[in-house]
């Protein structure tokens, strides 16, 4: 195994383990705390594209604002962040966003964040009937898992009631 797979693969679990303590702070502050989801995630998404930028600019010093510099290309990534970037804000953020949250209010994060994981789904029936991708046995066996986590959490969800009752 390289130095480069090594490196990968602990920085692959850094990530992740990053993200399951971020999850977690998340469901201790929604939970227990009783913050408001809406005011947490921009802040919190703002800030590590703040400290992105900061982190860039000292790695790739002249090269983070080098798009810029040139005018043609500039026009284009305004036209392009104006125009073409409207759709994707409007639906793939401010609605699913807000849909996200308001289902997270309603079942809880800890069922939300698993329900959220049937959108490799959606983006496979599209990008397999708008941009003609190959539909793959890869592609199958992950909706296999997909439901049957799905109907795994229902069967814990249906123990529960059964519990209660």
């Amino acid at each position: 195994m390289s130095k480069f797979n090594i490196k990968g693969i602990i920085l692959t679990i850094l990530g992740a383990s990053c993200w399951g303590l971020s999850g977690s702070m998340g469901q201790y502050l929604f939970t227990v705390q009783k913050m408001d989801s809406r005011w947490l995630v921009p802040i919190r998404l703002g800030l590590a594209g703040i400290i992105l930028l900061i982190y860039s600019s000292f790695k790739n010093k002249n090269e983070v604002l080098l798009p810029w510099k040139n005018k043609k290309c500039a026009l284009i990534m305004l036209l392009y962040g104006l125009f073409g970037i409207v759709f994707v804000i409007v639906v793939g953020n401010v609605l699913a966003f807000n849909l996200y949250i308001s289902g997270v209010q309603k079942i809880g994060p800890d069922k939300a964040s698993l329900y959220s994981f049937a959108e490799p789904i959606t983006a496979t029936v599209i990008s397999t009937t708008m941009l003609h991708s190959k539909f793959t046995l890869y592609d199958v066996a992950g909706f296999i898992m997909i439901f049957a986590m799905l109907w795994l959490i229902t069967l814990d969800a249906k123990k529960e009631k059964s519990i209660q009752k």
